[in-house]
């Protein structure tokens, strides 16, 4: 596996009769990719099914624009480290690298602005086939001679290019994602996927879909999937997509491609998408009173996210990982313990303000908003469906809920409860207002 690893992952012991190789070690890769040459191990062929590419775009497509944007860039030339497709069958959310703390990589790379992997809730759902070798979401990084960094996504053809700064590089630092190698694709994707899905995706898809696809080369940003700089790897999973959480199979394909043949290696394994609880441990509470579009009032709740007793010694994880908003519900209370009233949320969708969710003035709704106050997430979708509009959104500690009611409500005898949509993961919290 990637060389981040989650908690209680664990790869299968057994292997494929092909070659087995994961993607923590380059010089194991290496080792093995010879043997598999020496030996003569035979490879698939491309599988018959017509592919499709639906939304998405394939990586020679994705780069063109990307790189011709690039070309007229200060300090270059910039050449690849990383390159990520994700192509989801379901709203998904990957879990993103991160060196020493989730809490500041979400902070750090959460600032980088438009669909990224830190912010990844934008990233449209895949409609063509798994074979297809083609991804609604291509995200790129680079680097130059001095050692400056360059990060670019391709979301549908819409190209976002965030030049070197000291955001960026603290970013990267914190994501654990700078590379000393460039990478230098040799082939194109449709022909690397339709060669993973008849090696194992196929199998794999006919058990396990929905489910996310990753194409990975070079440094991986994403927590999980195999990666290799020698050549692409093909990462079919259930884990990050909503509604899936648990212990899940995976099935990781990679393809050495050298004068026109290609050489696969498969991985197979199991690794826990989430933690097995999440306790919401809320902050200092605030209130912000406005007139904006009516008399409102709205209550901050900063907090932090924590899992207890998930370690060997039955410690309490900090910077829980795993979380996202589909596991979770929310209630107000009035003091004698009946819940209150609940309105649709004014804000459905990403608005540049707080100022733009309005109250109205029926009941509370709530918003999450990041580490670095923008808008992420609103609750309910619907009047009385315990559900948050975006299913798929990363929840981290740092983060902000903030409850909008009337400015009439006065909620000094009020709490806030917040529990789970399932059995597991279990989830709780609850603060006074």
């Amino acid at each position: 596996m990637s060389s981040g690893s989650r908690p209680l992952s664990q790869e299968s012991e057994k292997w494929e009769p092909i070659v087995v190789v994961t993607g923590v070690s380059i010089s194991l890769l290496f080792v093995l990719s010879a043997f598999a040459i020496q030996f003569g191990i035979p490879t698939t062929s491309p599988t018959s099914i017509p592919s499709n590419p639906g939304n998405g775009l394939t990586f020679e497509q994705a780069f063109a624009s990307v790189n011709a944007t690039l070309a007229s860039s200060a300090g270059g030339p910039w050449q690849p480290t990383s390159i990520l497709g994700i192509a989801t069958q379901l709203p998904a959310a990957p879990l993103p690298n991160y060196k020493d703390s989730l809490n500041q990589t979400m902070r750090l790379c959460g600032a980088l602005p438009g669909v990224t992997v830190w912010n990844s809730s934008g990233i449209p759902v895949f409609t063509g086939t798994l074979n297809s070798g083609a991804a609604p979401f291509w995200s790129f990084i680079f680097k130059n001679a001095s050692g400056s960094y360059t990060f670019a996504t391709n979301l549908q053809g819409q190209v976002q290019i965030d030049v070197p700064s000291v955001t960026l590089t603290n970013c990267v630092q914190a994501a654990g994602i700078g590379s000393s190698y460039f990478v230098n694709p040799s082939v194109d994707t449709p022909t690397v996927s339709q060669v993973a899905y008849s090696a194992a995706g196929r199998n794999f898809s006919v058990e396990f879909s929905p489910l996310a696809e990753y194409y990975v080369l070079g440094n991986d940003q994403i927590l999980e999937p195999d990666a290799s700089p020698f050549g692409w790897v093909v990462n079919y999973f259930r884990c990050d997509t909503v509604g899936v959480a648990g212990i899940q199979n995976y099935t990781a394909v990679g393809v050495l491609t050298s004068a026109g043949k290609s050489t696969t290696f498969v991985d197979n394994g199991w690794l826990s998408c989430n933690l097995s609880n999440y306790q919401v441990d809320f902050g200092l509470v605030s209130r912000n009173a406005t007139t904006s579009f009516g008399s409102t009032t709205d209550v901050r709740l900063p907090f932090q996210v924590t899992s207890k007793g998930v370690l060997s010694d039955n410690r309490t994880l900090y910077d829980g990982w795993g979380f996202l908003s589909w596991m979770s519900k929310v209630q107000v209370l009035g003091g004698n313990g009946t819940a209150l009233p609940v309105s649709t949320t004014t804000c459905l969708s990403w608005v540049p303000s707080l100022a733009d969710c309005p109250s109205s003035g029926l009941g509370w709704f709530a918003v999450l908003l990041s580490q670095n106050g923008a808008w992420l997430d609103s609750y309910p979708s619907i009047s009385d469906s315990p559900a948050w509009t975006i299913p798929n959104v990363i929840v981290s500690s740092q983060d902000q809920m903030v409850i909008v009611v009337p400015g009439s409500w006065n909620t000094s005898a009020d709490t806030v409860d917040i529990g789970g949509t399932e059995p597991s993961p279990a989830v709780s919290g609850s603060v006074g207002l």
